[in-house]
């Protein structure tokens, strides 16, 4: 699970950076929906590259970069980037879940030290 390296890599103590994950999620899902139905290109060492300020979450996206070793895919779905790719979705759910449940814990705990 590689949720701890990115929570290391997104969490800079912002509360912002919840949309932020969200707005990247949106992205790679969108990416992983194009994968879902092209069957033009196989992708090989290929990149996902997150740009992002952590106190402007609207601004942030999320990108395929290095085509050097792009070839055709001879109308065959590329599994092996759409399992890297839905492998990153997951874990990027991951991430999002555990900062929602603590802020849920934090939430409550607050409200019941406040009675």
């Amino acid at each position: 699970m590689y949720v701890l390296a990115l929570a290391e890599y997104f969490q800079n103590g912002s509360p912002l950076v919840l949309p932020t994950l969200h707005s990247l999620l949106d992205r790679l899902r969108t990416i992983l929906a194009w994968f879902d139905l092209q069957r033009d290109y196989a992708f090989y060492s290929s990149s996902i590259l997150f740009v992002y300020d952590a106190t402007l979450p609207a601004k942030c996206d999320a990108r395929m970069i290095d085509f050097t070793h792009v070839f055709d895919a001879r109308a065959a779905p590329d599994e092996n980037y759409r399992f890297g790719l839905a492998n990153l979705v997951r874990e990027f759910e991951a991430l999002i879940a555990r900062i929602e449940g603590e802020k849920a814990t934090e939430m409550d705990g607050a409200a019941g030290g406040s009675e």
